[in-house]
């Protein structure tokens, strides 16, 4: 996780909504499962 967030949410609400990255890419990225 970036050390800019303080919490998973916080990252996993930033790819979201500011990269626009659907919900199947943000897990891909956090190396979690849907």
């Amino acid at each position: 996780m970036p050390s800019e967030f303080d919490s998973a949410v916080a990252w996993a609400a930033w790819l979201y909504y500011v990269d626009q990255l659907n919900q199947s890419d943000v897990a891909k990225v956090m190396n979690v499962s849907r």
